[in-house]
């Protein structure tokens, strides 16, 4: 299966820690395929080529991690000023963008580059990377399931001053849990656990806000 339409907003996180991916509106079950679908600032170069040029294979998804790892590390995707037809002409037609803080580890800054090789040849496959060095490291749950935490009490006080009322910890209790959304758009909290260098902070907390993307089962999604 190809998901066609990996990003932040897809992407949810149970209490426990564990990763979820969402949104298979745009997915094909078929592969390879051939339709231009997904969201533009987070497309492959060969889903906007492939009515020109042929078919493509699931390591369009492997590229849009890349990109979502520059979305939850710098707060928005590549190219996100430009509207999404230049977008699209420019991840087509140019490099591969890169991080653009020095600050990363080394791990994190070549499992980004790997994966947004430009070539899809030269693009490593799901499988292979599940073995990187940068997913491979250990650390502990707690790490994520603290950050959870730590969202989910953002999001019940911005639910509170949305509201304008003062609650009670009980009626706080009583606002409907949910799994996080990776791109939240109120305090949502990202974590890229180990990303940063070892003498600096392990995870990086951002707000993506208006930035967020939304997402339908339309053939190609486009920011509000």
């Amino acid at each position: 299966m190809i998901h066609r339409d990996v990003k932040a907003g897809n992407i949810l996180l149970t209490e426990p820690g564990q990763v979820k991916l969402g949104d298979f509106g745009s997915a094909s079950i078929v592969s390879p395929a051939n339709s231009f679908v997904g969201t533009p600032y987070w497309m492959a170069p060969e889903v906007i080529l492939a009515m020109d040029e042929g078919q493509y294979d699931g390591k369009v998804d492997v590229w849009s991690l890349g990109i979502t790892c520059i979305e939850l590390a710098e707060r928005k995707p590549p190219l996100f000023n430009m509207n999404a037809m230049s977008a699209l002409y420019h991840i087509a037609q140019n490099e591969s963008p890169i991080l653009q803080s020095n600050h990363w580890s080394d791990s994190f800054r070549n499992f980004v580059d790997s994966s947004l090789q430009k070539i899809p040849q030269d693009r490593p496959t799901s499988d292979v990377l599940l073995n990187h060095r940068f997913l491979c490291r250990e650390r502990p749950l707690t790490v994520i399931m603290d950050l959870i935490a730590r969202t989910k009490d953002a999001e019940v006080e911005q639910y509170l001053l949305r509201t304008g009322t003062v609650n009670s910890m009980e009626s706080s209790q009583s606002v409907p849990s949910m799994s996080i959304s990776a791109s939240s758009q109120s305090s949502s909290v990202n974590s890229l656990a180990d990303a940063s260098d070892d003498s600096s902070s392990e995870m990086a907390m951002m707000q993506e806000g208006e930035h967020t993307v939304t997402s339908n089962s339309s053939i190609i999604h486009r920011p509000t």
